[in-house]
C-alpha cells in the first residue's frame, strides 16, 4: 500500500513540475480529491491563486483539512485568511 501513495505522489510532483507553475499564477484544478497537488502547487505560489474542486463532498472535505493554512475562502463561507490564495469549491454535479 505504501507503494502505491509514493506512486501516486511521485505522479503528482511531476505533473505540478510539468505544469511550471509561477509565483502569480492562478490555476484550477478539477477534481482535486485529497488535496495533494493543491498543497505542491501553493508551495509555489506568492500572490497567485488556486482554485479547487471536486464533486465529492468527502474529498472536498479532505482537501480543506489538508490545505486548512491555506484557504482562504469556502463556497458559502466569510472566512478569510493570510493564504496566497486557494479557494475550495465543493461542485455537486
Amino acid at each position: 500500500m505504501a507503494s502505491i501513495k509514493n506512486e501516486v505522489a511521485q505522479r503528482l510532483v511531476w505533473a505540478v513540475e510539468t505544469l511550471d507553475v509561477k509565483s502569480t499564477d492562478r490555476l484550477l484544478e478539477i477534481g482535486c480529491g485529497h488535496g495533494v497537488a493543491v498543497s505542491l502547487v501553493c508551495e509555489r505560489l506568492d500572490g497567485g491563486r488556486v482554485m479547487a474542486i471536486d464533486r465529492a463532498p468527502k474529498m472536498m472535505a479532505m482537501a480543506k483539512r489538508r490545505n486548512r493554512a491555506l484557504v482562504y475562502s469556502f463556497l458559502g463561507s466569510d472566512r478569510h485568511d493570510h493564504c496566497p490564495g486557494v479557494r475550495v469549491i465543493p461542485s455537486r454535479l
